[in-house]
């Protein structure tokens, strides 16, 4: 594996272009498979409440960056690739329940003296002070939880492309976008308002833009392995 040292400048606008063409191309695929994989998870969250979960997001994310990713290299999709993370179960759960309990940690250390912040800001019975705390003590809890998602959410791709293990995998997807941050903090901002106009589309419209930002995560993985690997398939 090869990892670019100079780091991939990503157009926002040819990026977010570039996703919605390649998306709506292979729109049944990724939209039944993002819905596939909510309920997929959501019943397995209900016979084992969280551990389900938890046990089967991975491999079930991964197969849906396997689809993004052939659909950006104009590839063949596969209907049977939405379960392709079953065959690389170990690394894609272990990927998955490392991210979903580094969030969940980080908002448990974080939660406790957030609420006694809110607590006192109630205290003060002056409305200003409270919506500040309230505003900021969330802020800070989500922020790490953030930082977890750009960091380590290509790790799927490596561990697709390099055959690598989910911690190797978590690494060389740290190293890539730490190396290239801010490009990387500027394309999950545009994201983030894909997902959340989304969100105010009676929550139906992230069935629609959750699938089409993993199709802009492989185009914006795929540019960066285009710097190491000159070779690589051209994406978008």
């Amino acid at each position: 594996m090869v990892l670019s040292t100079q780091g991939a400048q990503f157009r926002m606008g040819e990026i977010i272009a570039a996703s919605w063409r390649v998306f709506s191309a292979n729109f049944l695929i990724l939209f039944a498979g993002y819905i596939l994989l909510n309920l997929i998870v959501s019943v397995a969250g209900s016979v084992l409440p969280f551990i389900g979960s938890t046990i089967l997001t991975g491999p079930m994310w991964y197969g849906l960056c396997v689809i993004a990713t052939a659909a950006v290299r104009g590839a063949p999709v596969k209907w049977e690739d939405l379960f392709a993370g079953f065959q690389r179960f170990i690394p894609t759960c272990l990927a998955g329940a490392i991210m979903t309990l580094l969030g969940l940690a980080c908002i448990i250390v974080l939660i406790i003296p957030a609420i006694i912040a809110i607590y006192l800001a109630w205290t003060t019975r002056n409305v200003v002070i409270f919506s500040i705390t309230f505003s900021v003590s969330l802020t800070m809890c989500l922020v790490p939880v953030c930082a977890i998602v750009v960091l380590y959410a290509p790790a799927f791709f490596f561990i697709h492309d390099y055959n690598m293990g989910a911690w190797a995998a978590m690494e060389a997807s740290r190293v890539m976008v730490w190396s290239n941050l801010r490009q990387w903090l500027i394309l999950w901002a545009a994201l983030s308002i894909l997902h959340l106009l989304g969100l105010l589309l009676c929550c139906v419209g992230i069935l629609i833009s959750t699938p089409w930002m993993i199709v802009a995560l492989a185009i914006a993985y795929e540019r960066e392995q285009r710097l190491a690997l000159p070779e690589h398939p051209e994406a978008g």
